[in-house]
């Protein structure tokens, strides 16, 4: 258990923070609220990490590539506190293999997905990305082998421009869109 949350004048995390940090099962971050920047590489391949506090970041404008990619026992992550956020990077959450709820209900400023967004996130069920309004490209291999994904909620998405390749590749289980 990592407990930072009394760190109310950090402003930036830098990169790789707690990559391959493999014994982390706990990280609560809430009390950042100066916080702008979480770099690159964040949680990437924390392995047992499988609580994640991030309420409270209401300042961070980008999710930088890497985010929680390989926390592969990270189960939820509520991310609706992070209203500010235009722009998603690459491989977010990228085999996260036991994520099966992710709130992004918050992030209604998004207008951009980088690839591998949920890819290999195998036991994602349903995914609600309606609020994002603003929205207007994704990027390839968006929930490539998220077999376990039955629902995705695309229906608030009316700026959309740009969906790239290998759009839900995989994802078997797959009986809704809407």
């Amino acid at each position: 258990t990592l407990n930072l949350s009394g760190m109310t004048s950090i402003t930036t995390i830098g990169d790789l923070f707690c990559q391959e940090a493999s014994a982390l099962t706990c990280l609560d971050i809430s009390g950042m609220t100066s916080l702008t920047t979480i770099g690159a590489g964040f949680c990437y391949d924390a392995s047992s990490l499988t609580t994640l506090n991030l309420s409270g970041m209401t300042n961070i404008t980008h999710i930088e590539n890497g985010f929680c990619r390989g926390a592969s026992s990270l189960a939820t992550l509520d991310l609706s506190g992070l209203t500010n956020v235009t722009t998603i990077g690459h491989a977010f959450c990228r085999r996260a293999s036991y994520l099966t709820t992710l709130d992004l209900s918050g992030l209604t400023n998004v207008t951009t997905i980088g690839h591998g967004f949920c890819r290999g996130a195998l036991s994602l069920t349903c995914l609600d990305l309606s609020k994002m309004t603003s929205l207007t490209s994704i990027a390839s291999e968006f929930c490539h082998g998220a077999s376990s994904l039955k629902t995705l909620n695309l229906s608030g998405m009316t700026s959309i421009t740009t969906i790239g390749d290998e759009f839900c590749l995989g994802a078997s289980s797959l009986t809704c869109v809407d």
